[in-house]
C-alpha cells in the first residue's frame, strides 16, 4: 500500500473503480443501455460518499476509455451529455464535502462542450482538500505509458527512466492506486 495508507483502520489511500457492466446490467433487464448508464452515474455519486466517509484520500474512477469511440455514435453522444450533466449537477456537493476533481486521459480529444465543463469544474474545485476524485476518461493504460514516453522524450529527457514516466502521466501526481476494483 502507498505511504498514505490509514495502516491503523486497514484503509487505501487511493481506490480505482474500473466501471463496467452498465450496458450489461440494462440489457438484463430489457432496458435501454443508456439506462444503464444513467444507472452508473448514480453510482458514482454513492461511491464518493462513500470513500470520503471511509477517509479514502483519493478515488480513481475509470468512466471512459479509448475504446469506447468504438460504440455507436448514439451511444457516445449519451454518454457525453451524461457525463456533463453529472459533472454540473454534483459541483455544489463536491464543493460541501472538500472534494476536488481531476480528469485523465486525452483530454483534447473529448468534445470542446465536455472539455469546457471539466476545465471549469478542476479550477472551481482545486482548493478542496479532503479528497481527490480522480475521472479516468478517453483513458487507456498502454496509451497513458505511450503519451508518457514522448512527453519525456519532448521534454529532453536523454535516458528515461521510472520518474521520467511517474512524473508525465495523466494521474500526476496523484499515487498508484492501492486498490482496483472491477464492477
Amino acid at each position: 500500500m502507498s505511504q498514505d495508507c490509514d495502516t491503523k483502520r486497514n484503509i487505501p489511500s487511493h481506490v480505482a473503480v474500473i466501471m463496467d457492466g452498465n450496458r450489461r446490467w440494462a440489457r438484463q433487464r430489457g432496458l435501454p443501455s443508456s439506462y444503464g448508464h444513467k444507472k452508473g452515474v448514480d453510482t458514482v455519486k454513492k461511491i464518493t460518499q462513500a470513500a470520503r466517509k471511509a477517509g479514502i484520500k483519493y478515488l480513481t474512477l475509470y468512466a471512459f476509455s479509448c475504446e469506447n469511440w468504438k460504440r455507436s455514435a448514439g451511444e457516445v453522444k449519451t454518454l457525453m451529455m451524461l457525463l456533463k450533466r453529472a459533472i454540473v449537477a454534483y459541483q455544489d456537493e463536491l464543493e460541501e464535502n472538500d472534494i476536488s476533481i481531476k480528469f485523465s486521459g486525452r483530454m483534447s480529444e473529448l468534445p470542446k462542450e465536455v472539455l469546457k465543463t471539466v476545465e471549469q469544474a478542476q479550477e472551481r474545485l482545486k482548493k478542496c482538500k479532503t479528497m481527490v476524485l480522480n475521472i479516468a476518461l478517453n483513458y487507456g493504460g498502454r496509451q497513458e505509458i505511450v503519451d508518457a514516453v514522448n512527453k519525456a522524450l519532448e521534454s529532453g529527457a536523454g535516458r528515461i527512466g521510472e520518474r521520467d514516466i511517474d512524473r508525465n502521466l495523466y494521474t500526476f501526481p496523484l499515487p498508484e492506486p492501492d486498490l482496483i476494483i472491477r464492477t
